[in-house]
């Protein structure tokens, strides 16, 4: 006979089975997403993005970019660029890899897809790398961000993430961000606001999809953790 106690043991292991499981799919397809960009992207398609990133961020036309700023735009290339074709060069990848794909790895791929470039601020600390991290629009998230982060978070740190939906847990997944303070957040908050003041149906996730590279504070005020 099976004891609750066994039942809970068993559904705690499945749940961290899976956990580990979704992590590793994510960071996998990110990874080959990137090979994907190198490898397969058309380069006028780069020189296109890198012209509209650079304008958006008062960029020299010729300027190479530092590391911290490849590391941003190639995540912005990645999930929120649209390219000539309307669509994300991360959607293109999975529509070329989705004959070779598992049915999870597809879910997984749909929750990179959903993830979007948020601010937040952090409420606390569950473990070393498990973060307690509350959005501009209230929502409260417990966040794992890998061992190789070289991370110094405190209470009140102030910082930008793409996060994916885990079943424990959610994690971060490419760059983080982290701000000079939390008036940064508050002002891409502020800034949700008066769009939303003429865009009535505007929401939240939208916005940071639509002015992803418009809310980014000054350089100065910013820094980049890869993995």
């Amino acid at each position: 006979m099976v004891t609750k106690e066994v039942s809970i043991l068993n559904l705690n292991e499945y749940r961290a089975e899976k956990q580990a499981q979704s992590e590793k799919c994510s960071l996998q397809l990110h990874s080959m997403a990137i090979d994907y960009v190198n490898r397969s992207v058309n380069i006028r398609e780069k020189v296109r993005a890198k012209h509209i990133f650079r304008n958006k961020l008062g960029l020299p036309a010729n300027q190479a970019l530092l590391e911290q700023l490849d590391e941003i735009f190639l995540d912005w290339f990645l999930f929120d660029y649209k390219t000539i074709q309307r669509t994300t060069i991360f959607n293109l990848f999975i529509k070329e890899m989705a004959k070779d794909l598992k049915e999870y790895e597809m879910i997984q791929a749909a929750l990179c897809i959903s993830a979007v470039m948020e601010p937040f601020v952090v409420t606390g600390q569950q473990r070393k790398d498990l973060f307690i991290l509350k959005s501009m629009v209230g929502e409260i998230s417990n966040v794992r961000f890998s061992d190789n982060r070289k991370l110094s978070l405190h209470k009140g740190s102030a910082l930008m993430l793409r996060k994916v939906h885990g079943l424990e847990y959610d994690f971060a997944l490419g760059p983080t961000m982290i701000f000079a303070s939390k008036e940064e957040c508050e002002r891409i908050k502020h800034a949700y606001n008066n769009m939303k003041e003429t865009q009535s149906d505007l929401t939240w996730r939208a916005f940071l999809k639509l002015q992803a590279l418009e809310i980014l504070p000054p350089l100065k005020q910013w820094s980049v953790i890869k993995e």
